[in-house]
C-alpha cells in the first residue's frame, strides 16, 4: 500500500532531522485503525507497519490521524508535484496554516 510506505518514508525523514513531536494525517482510515492496533495489520504491510513502530519509538510523541481526502488536499498536491517530478518553486520551513 503506497499510504504505508509514503508514512514509513516520511517518519523515517522526520527522525532524521530530529523531529520529537510527529503528527501522521492520511485519509486512509484503516491503516490508520492498523497502526493504532484497532484492527489486524493486513499481511501485505505488516512489514512496512513494523518498520513504522520502530520508527515511533525513536519519537518523544506522535499521532496517527484520519482526515478525509478533501482536508487533505494539500498534502496531495505536493504528492502530485513530487510524482510528475514538478518542481516546487518554494520551501516550506513550517506547515502551511489552513483556513477552512
Amino acid at each position: 500500500m503506497m499510504e504505508a510506505e509514503a508514512i514509513r518514508e516520511g517518519m523515517g525523514a522526520c527522525v532524521g532531522k530530529g523531529y520529537q513531536k510527529v503528527n501522521v494525517e492520511t485519509n486512509a482510515a484503516n491503516l490508520v485503525k492498523m497502526l493504532q492496533e484497532e484492527i489486524d495489520a493486513a499481511a501485505t504491510i505488516e512489514g512496512i507497519l513494523v518498520d513504522v513502530k520502530q520508527l515511533a519509538k525513536q519519537l518523544e510523541s506522535i499521532e496517527f490521524t484520519n482526515a478525509s481526502q478533501h482536508c487533505n488536499r494539500t498534502a496531495y498536491l505536493v504528492f502530485i508535484c513530487l510524482y510528475l517530478r514538478i518542481k516546487i518553486p518554494y520551501k516550506w520551513y513550517a506547515f502551511p496554516r489552513m483556513a477552512f
